[in-house]
């Protein structure tokens, strides 16, 4: 809301209209489709899940689940964290994957600093 209330011509109404249809758009995302996705290179997973994190002020931890044809089956949040990191337990990531009969799995998070890490084994 803040961030409308400032733009000149915004009053309180708009600034409330542009949240909830804003809002609205954003939940609509979130549901699952009725024809499945299929993912055929790591472009294909950044273009689903773009939607989901660009606008994110925190890390959030996501999974696509996959079936044997790579078609998206679910895709779930597993954690939100900070503005610098979120924890996934690898229990909870099988555990989605295993309830779902996945047989693949993406696993996909943000960076809202826009600063990534390369961490090296």
């Amino acid at each position: 809301m803040e961030r409308w209330l400032k733009i000149a011509g915004i009053g309180y109404a708009k600034a409330t209209a542009l949240v909830t249809s804003f809002e609205l758009g954003r939940r609509r995302m979130f549901e699952q489709p009725d024809r499945k996705i299929k993912i055929h290179c790591s472009q294909d997973a950044y273009n689903r899940m773009k939607p989901f994190l660009y606008d994110e002020l925190v890390e959030h931890f996501y999974i696509l689940l996959l079936d044997r044809n790579n078609q998206v089956l679910k895709f779930q949040r597993i954690s939100s964290g900070g503005t610098h990191a979120t924890l996934a337990d690898p229990k909870l990531i099988f555990k989605k994957a295993l309830d779902h009969l996945a047989c693949g799995i993406i696993q996909v998070h943000n960076h809202p600093s826009g600063k990534s890490k390369r961490i090296e084994h």
